[in-house]
C-alpha cells in the first residue's frame, strides 16, 4: 500500500471529526446544564441553611428567655 502523503482530504476523517465535535459539544452543554443545576442546588442549600440558622437563633432567643425566666422565679 503506497503512502500519498496527507489523508485529510479522506471524507470518513472528517466525518469521525465532526462526530467527534459534536460530541464534545454536546458534553460540554451537558457540564454546562449539570453547572447551572448546581448552581441552583447550590443556593437552595443556602437558603434553607439560612433559614436554619434563623430558626435556631429565634430557639435560643426563646431557650435564653426561658433561662432566665427560670432564674427570676
Amino acid at each position: 500500500m503506497a503512502s500519498t502523503g496527507h489523508h485529510h482530504a479522506d471524507p470518513e476523517h472528517q466525518h469521525t471529526h465532526d462526530e467527534a465535535k459534536a460530541a464534545a459539544e454536546e458534553s460540554l452543554e451537558g457540564v454546562v446544564k449539570d453547572t447551572k443545576l448546581r448552581e441552583e442546588l447550590a443556593e437552595q442549600k443556602l437558603e434553607q441553611a439560612e433559614q436554619l440558622a434563623h430558626e435556631i437563633a429565634e430557639k435560643k432567643q426563646q431557650l435564653d428567655a426561658a433561662k432566665k425566666a427560670a432564674k427570676q422565679q
